[in-house]
Parts: structure tokens; sequence; C-alpha cells
């Protein structure tokens, strides 16, 4: 039996999240783990079953957990939120 998929008639998997969280100030890998973790279990918790787990190279304190709830074929851009100013 050959099955074949017309992936121009399947419905697109969106690329936007469900779930973001960002943070600034977890300075020690530990800090940063039990954030990310938190941030799992929330995502999780509202219907993401995909997550990706970033940091920012230039700032590594500042991390991102972007949510899906189907892993889709294209993430897209990290989607860092600006910093509001004090």
């Amino acid at each position: 039996m050959h099955l074949t998929i017309d992936q121009e008639r399947m419905p697109a998997v969106s690329a936007e999240p469900i779930f973001i969280a960002q943070t600034d100030g977890k300075n020690t890998p530990e800090e940063k783990q039990a954030w990310f973790q938190l941030q799992a279990d929330e995502a999780k918790s509202k219907g993401a079953t995909f997550c990706r787990f970033s940091y920012d190279s230039e700032q590594e304190d500042r991390c991102l957990v972007e949510g899906w709830s189907e892993q889709p074929d294209d993430q897209g851009p990290l989607r860092w939120q600006a910093k509001a100013d004090a």
C-alpha cells in the first residue's frame, strides 16, 4: 500500500505560538533551568505540546519560551518582546 499526502491541500500549521514568556535576570544555569521548567509547565497547562527555549546571545540572562499547540513546520523568528522603560 502506498499513501501520498497532498501538502497543498493540508492546512498549514500556524507558526504563531499560543504561549510566550520572557524574563531578564536569570544569571545562573540553575535559575535559567528552573525558570524554563516553570514556563514549560505553564505552556502545557495552556495547551502547548511543543516549546522552543532560547536565550539572547548578547544578553545571556534574557530568556524566552514560546509554545505551540502543534509543532509548526516553520517556527519563525524568535519573538523577543520590547523591554518596557522604567
